[in-house]
């Protein structure tokens, strides 16, 4: 008995204070219910991580990758008002600043084919009024992004500001790009009069957005998102919208 006695304390020292049991989630540590009509009982256990909020917490920054379908729906100089379908693409970095509230920067790049225009064209001598081309549509700009929830897939809302540049094709009456600048100084949308030239030339349209969307998250790292965004001059915001882009946005997290 005093042999045992003296031992106990080295082996207490040689192993060291006792180990805490690690946690177990409430989840897995519940039984199961009774199975019902006399079925087995199943005592296997499923277990999901909460791998959304720890991919929220830790990945802060993502980059997307957008192929767009974009209309214009204003109508140009010489065109009749109707929509100037095209295509692109486009992309965006979010940098999430507060959850569920993200800071996002744009750019995006859409072209659209139009056709000549013809002023009495069912005369024997009808007048070029629009050329045919390409107008190209380049748009950068800035957002605030709401994202509705944080799991698995969850809608988005974001509303924000920029400039876009619209280049249209030469021109073949006065105020089109390259053309006489109409009188009083005017241009066509996104145009501006050289004064000292009296010239149309390129500029920069200021213009307001707002977008929405649903993006799923496939992993910690990927997701998939359908989006849609709806553009309004900056001078004329009540007219909405003058031009739209949607897209299926693919994104990877940082």
């Amino acid at each position: 008995m005093a042999l045992a006695c003296a031992v106990a304390p080295t082996d207490v020292w040689a192993r060291g204070p006792a180990t805490p049991p690690r946690p177990v989630d409430p989840e897995v540590a519940t039984p199961h219910m009774r199975a019902p009509g006399g079925q087995p009982a199943d005592d296997r256990r499923r277990w999901d991580g909460n791998w959304a909020d720890h991919a929220s917490s830790r990945r802060r920054v993502a980059l997307s990758l957008t192929p767009l379908f974009a209309s214009y729906r204003m109508a140009f100089l010489g065109r009749p008002l109707r929509p100037i379908r095209g295509g692109g693409i486009g992309t965006d970095l979010d940098v999430e600043i507060v959850s569920p509230v993200s800071l996002r920067l744009s750019a995006s790049y859409t072209g659209h084919r139009v056709e000549d225009e013809y002023d009495n064209p069912d005369d024997d001598a009808p007048t070029l009024i629009a050329r045919r081309g390409t107008l190209h549509t380049l748009d950068l700009g800035g957002a605030v992004v709401f994202a509705m929830d944080i799991g698995r897939a969850r809608p988005i809302l974001e509303a924000g500001l920029g400039g876009t540049i619209i280049r249209p094709p030469r021109s073949a009456m006065d105020g089109q790009r390259g053309g006489v600048c109409l009188a009083g100084g005017g241009c066509d949308v996104g145009l501006v009069c050289a004064t000292q030239e009296n010239m149309c030339r390129q500029g920069v349209v200021p213009r307001v957005h707002a977008g929405a969307g649903i993006e799923v998250r496939l992993n910690d790292r990927w997701g998939v998102a359908a989006m849609v965004r709806y553009f309004a001059l900056l001078s004329a915001p009540s007219v909405f919208p003058v031009y739209l882009q949607t897209g299926i946005r693919v994104s990877v997290r940082f």
